[in-house]
């Protein structure tokens, strides 16, 4: 499993990933096998000595909804549907997509809310194998009133997983002087029933890098993605971030919040003459593309979409390695205000590094980390906060701007940022890895939020 970067409060499972056998020196024909997460919980001075585990990841579904089997070779009985696959006891074996990267946002059961969501589990899952486009799904233990036992156990799963990523194409455009050019999705929406999309019903993107932080019946969750996923399609991933406050039941705005919220899209439209056909740069024969912000304003307590919390706004970067971090529990006995949490408090961060498919041809950068922002909510994700920033080194006046962690130039690289605060959130403290042409070092900075506004 991926490090907890502050996520969750304890260890509470052990995963492990398999998948079918590869042998180089046969030819004969091998049905589709997915990857799988084994999952298994046990007391850390306990452990399963001997168990198979449970699979996290559901089994793969047909257009309707019907469970898919393993057959054998269809073109050794064509015309004819070929035979379903059995196990060692005769039953059908069931089909299973890529399921990988495997992330727990787990609280201890006293900190439950009314939910009694204790444990998230978000995984990459798609029809392909490692670097295809996949999304990002979500099971959930929801614990009932009086439940006793291991409340991590395999069999606490709710029933159902959640495609937290997944967004319907309500706009599609291909270019007409290129007809080899990919379709491109240029308008996308959201509504509950994504939850329910197999990782196939939209084709066009890609998501990965999950994150979360639970607070009681508070989820937070953030991920990457891409609209138009692929090298040709010359897209971007942005830092996309979703909130729960029924411990991941429904995707909304805060019911207690005041104010409604206002989520600004940047679609990407191609210019366009009289005809309909794309102006290109007569400089060097590219499309001219123009930003068309769109604003939605949800109310409190309404189905809120994924919001785009970078809104980067050129293919030349994309975002990687975000990061959520929630604020740690009240320190016992203290006579410090800094001490006690404040559970609507969250940090969080994320890299950049060079597209390579938005470059000119023949320009190639490495593909390496470029610098890291970061920013905080004091509201649950209401608001995202601009600082004052403590300089790293020089003359030691302030920097003002949107929240650089780090911000150098070239060949530096800077990445993977892990980010630990205060209960009240009032101070963050952050380490990352710093390449430059001296070598690699551990760099730390201390950001002071008292008396930001």
């Amino acid at each position: 499993p991926e490090d907890e970067d502050g996520c969750g409060d304890e260890d509470v499972a052990l995963v492990t990933v398999t998948e079918g056998e590869e042998d180089d020196h046969e030819d004969r024909y091998k049905p589709d096998s997915g990857k799988n997460v084994i999952y298994h919980s046990f007391r850390f001075d306990q452990p399963d000595a001997v168990s198979s585990g449970g699979i996290l990841n559901l089994p793969e579904r047909d257009a309707q909804g019907n469970l898919v089997y393993l057959t054998e070779d269809p073109e050794l009985y064509a015309p004819d549907p070929p035979p379903l696959m059995l196990d060692w006891k005769d039953d059908p074996i069931l089909a299973y997509e890529n399921a990988r990267r495997i992330r727990f946002v787990t609280q201890p059961k006293s900190k439950m809310g009314e939910s009694g969501t204790v444990l998230v589990a978000l995984y990459r899952q798609g029809e392909e194998g490692g670097g295809k486009p996949a999304d990002i799904f979500m099971r959930r233990i929801s614990l009932p009133e009086g439940d006793t036992g291991n409340p991590y156990a395999f069999s606490k799963f709710a029933s159902g997983a959640q495609n937290v990523s997944s967004v319907k194409p309500t706009k599609l455009w291909q270019n007409p002087l290129d007809p080899e050019a990919p379709v491109k999705m240029m308008r996308w929406a959201w509504t509950e029933d994504n939850l329910a999309d197999s990782s196939a019903k939209n084709p066009y993107t890609d998501a990965r890098a999950h994150r979360g932080a639970l607070n009681g019946d508070d989820l937070i969750i953030g991920y990457i993605w891409n609209p138009n996923w692929g090298r040709k399609a010359n897209g971007k991933y942005d830092f996309y971030v979703r909130r729960s406050f029924d411990g991941g039941k429904h995707w909304t705005t805060d019911p207690d919040s005041l104010d409604p919220i206002a989520h600004h899209v940047v679609f990407r439209d191609p210019v366009l003459d009289e005809d309909g056909l794309p102006i290109l740069d007569p400089d060097n024969g590219s499309l001219i593309w123009e930003d068309v912000v769109i604003t939605t304003i949800y109310d409190p307590d309404e189905s809120e979409p994924p919001r785009n919390v970078s809104n980067l706004r050129n293919n030349r970067v994309s975002v990687l390695e975000p990061r959520i971090v929630k604020t740690p529990g009240t320190i016992k006995g203290t006579i410090y205000a800094e001490d006690k949490q404040d559970t609507s408090v969250y940090q969080l961060a994320y890299g950049l590094e060079f597209n390579q498919d938005s470059l000119p041809e023949g320009v190639t950068y490495p593909k390496t980390p470029l610098d890291i922002y970061y920013s905080r909510t004091m509201d649950k994700g209401q608001h995202y906060q601009s600082v004052v920033v403590t300089p790293q080194s020089g003359s030691g006046r302030p920097e003002e701007g949107w929240n650089p962690l780090t911000n150098k130039e070239a060949p530096d690289e800077e990445g993977a940022v892990q980010m630990r605060q205060t209960p009240d959130g009032s101070r963050m403290y952050g380490i990352w890895l710093e390449h430059g042409q001296h070598g690699t070092d551990i760099m730390f900075r201390r950001v002071d939020y008292r008396g930001a506004q």
